[in-house]
């Protein structure tokens, strides 16, 4: 499982978020049912200034959305390839915030929750979705 700061993910085999409503557990209210997952995305650079603006909007989300909405900032890149981002991965370390706790773009599956109506985006210092 995967603590996120609204809610508890179960991860679905192949470390991939199969996020459903019976998979969500928020904090506000057990017994809500996941309406609409509003995703912040940065840059494919995985920059730190794209990073910090993900995590903060998502957070600024998570405090004003409704109970029925999971904010989630997203990392733009898969996690195999995060290695390679040293001054992200550094200021991470620093700040003492686990490489665990963070969900990458090939652990969350867009089409599966566009396709239930469930999805909302944001890009944060970019214009289009890396592929």
């Amino acid at each position: 499982m995967l603590c996120h700061s609204a809610c508890v993910i179960q991860l679905t085999s192949s470390h991939h978020l199969g996020i459903s409503s019976s998979h969500i557990i928020t904090r506000r209210n057990r017994s809500k049912r996941l309406e609409k997952v509003h995703v912040v995305i940065g840059h494919k650079s995985c920059d730190l200034d794209s990073l910090i603006s993900a995590f903060t909007y998502a957070y600024f989300l998570d405090k004003v959305s409704p109970p029925g909405v999971l904010c989630l900032p997203v990392l733009n890149v898969p996690r195999t390839e995060f290695n390679y981002f040293t001054e992200t991965r550094f200021i991470l370390e620093e700040l003492n915030i686990s490489e665990s706790f963070h969900i990458f773009r090939d652990e969350i599956n867009l089409h599966q929750l566009n396709d239930e109506g469930k999805l909302s985006v944001t890009l944060v210092g970019s214009n289009v979705l890396a592929r």
